[in-house]
């Protein structure tokens, strides 16, 4: 009889146990989720690309100067600003800007020699476009984004040279360069709305030119003011990336 007895309190300790280990868990009440209320990831995008391949060594006719330099008196001098126009299909934040441009050397050196990189400094703009008449618009832009970048906020990467290049002056020497920039102040694009975008080198008093690249097509239209006012019938070589706004 004992034996009998402590086998019964030993299976049924076993039972006890056996349903206690399985409802561990299963008898809680489980906490639903809060819904999250932190806002969704940045969708990186590029707005606008019309940058030639690394390996583009291409050179359409015509060197689209935008530059400033120093004179003999210390005064700086504005050659030309070359504008070009681009729509953002939706409502975007610009962090990075690249573009690709050109120095041409004009002191005639004999023999010739490649300019090397230059450039102290660029200066962007970026203006929504305004309703006057074309040859009036460039002049009555209003910025809403403008930077100066010196030499440490900008990359600049040799692409390739020409040692008689037919986009300088009597065939003089040029020299490729692609750029980049992560700006430390990004700026906001409306949907469908054009912009027009000028950026210029400070040339200082080295001699030499720049001027930005001619890009892909994209609708054939650049403006340039300085000494008159220009219509090039071409797309300059920049892309705008960031990140898509949310609704």
């Amino acid at each position: 009889m004992r034996h009998r007895v402590t086998r019964l309190a030993g299976l049924f300790t076993a039972i006890l146990l056996t349903v206690a280990s399985a409802g561990c868990g299963s008898d809680s009440v489980s906490t639903p989720t809060a819904p999250s209320n932190q806002p969704a990831a940045p969708v990186p995008i590029t707005i606008h690309d019309t940058l030639r391949s690394a390996d583009d060594r291409s050179e359409p006719p015509g060197f689209r100067e935008s530059n400033t330099y120093i004179d003999s008196a210390n005064i700086p001098i504005e050659t030309w600003r070359v504008f070009d126009d681009f729509i953002s299909s939706t409502a975007a934040t610009v962090t990075t800007i690249q573009w690709q441009g050109e120095y041409c050397d004009s002191r005639f050196l004999r023999p010739p020699a490649v300019p090397g990189a230059a450039a102290a400094s660029f200066h962007i703009w970026v203006s929504p476009d305004s309703t006057p008449p074309p040859a009036a618009r460039i002049l009555n832009l209003q910025t809403i984004f403008e930077v100066v970048l010196p030499r440490g906020q900008f990359t600049e990467e040799f692409e390739f040279s020409n040692i008689a290049s037919l986009n300088c002056a009597a065939g003089q020497p040029a020299s490729y360069y692609r750029y980049s920039a992560a700006l430390q102040s990004p700026f906001k694009l409306q949907a469908g709305q054009k912009y027009w975008i000028a950026i210029s080198a400070e040339m200082g008093r080295t001699g030499l030119l720049w001027g930005l690249r001619d890009g892909l097509t994209d609708n054939g239209l650049a403006q340039a003011t300085g000494g008159g006012f220009l219509f090039i019938p071409a797309d300059m070589a920049f892309a705008l990336s960031g990140t898509q706004d949310q609704p």
